[in-house]
């Protein structure tokens, strides 16, 4: 009888055990199904401005579709997943610069002219990665190659492959976007730009830009403020409108 009772026993335990690992196994893979899908296909976003009323009202809560310009690889990937990037209360970041990864974008595709677009904003903090930069939505209203005209000034949006031919007012223009590119091998002084220590009068971009602005101009920071937006900061296209304040709007699609 006791070996009976204790057998039962020995089995309770067992079965109990294996509950729990079938349990800890769903939630570890709910957990990182939910990571591929927020890292790769689709993220939630909070509008937090009324720069781009009346497509967007501050507080609509956003689908950002990850895919829809080829999916930007992590770069930062030494984070605490599902946190934000800073807990003021601690005074810690929930990740670490070191180690990053290239920028990579697989399956690529461009942004289409009046896209509403989130991006990451560009020169504000030059020593977080681009992943970690300030978030914005604009919409696309200069592609790669268009020309566009700022306070009586024309300006070419610069192409991936495009040769500009510098002097130092083309400096004063593109001169960020430069440095940007080639990072610590570049500098410019006097007016002339200098790659690894050897002066350059001609200069190809390494990559595509876009000219991003708020439907609400009055109201946006936007390339006005920015400048231009490279590829590599492009996060996603805004899709579709999830939770609103004004019920109509719930579940209605983004133009």
């Amino acid at each position: 009888m006791e070996a009976s009772v204790g057998t039962a026993y020995s089995d309770l335990l067992e079965m109990t055990k294996k509950k729990k690992c079938r349990f800890l196994t769903i939630i570890l893979s709910a957990l990182v199904i939910a990571l591929v899908l927020r890292a790769f296909v689709f993220e939630s976003y909070k509008m937090p401005s009324p720069q781009m009323e009346d497509a967007l009202l501050k507080g609509d809560y956003l689908f950002v579709n990850k895919f829809a310009y080829g999916v930007r690889m992590p770069i930062t990937w030494l984070s605490f997943p599902f946190v934000p990037d800073y807990i003021p209360a601690w005074g810690i970041k929930t990740y670490s610069p070191r180690f990053p990864l290239p920028y990579t974008r697989i399956f690529e595709r461009g942004v289409e002219r009046n896209d509403v677009v989130l991006y990451n904003i560009p020169l504000l903090q030059k020593d977080l990665p681009i992943d970690k930069l300030p978030l914005s939505i604009s919409r696309c209203t200069g592609l790669p190659g268009d020309s566009i005209e700022v306070l009586n000034h024309k300006l070419f949006i610069p192409k991936r492959g495009y040769a500009l031919i510098l002097t130092p007012e083309k400096l004063h223009i593109y001169g960020q976007i430069i440095l940007g590119e080639q990072k610590s091998k570049a500098t410019i002084e006097n007016g002339i730009l200098y790659i690894n220590n050897k002066p350059v009068s001609l200069y190809i971009f390494k990559s595509d830009y876009y000219w991003m602005m708020g439907d609400n101009t009055e109201a946006s920071a936007d390339s006005r403020h920015f400048g231009f937006i490279p590829k590599s900061h492009i996060v996603g296209k805004v899709e579709l409108i999830w939770k609103s304040k004004d019920l109509n709007r719930i579940f209605s699609r983004v133009h």
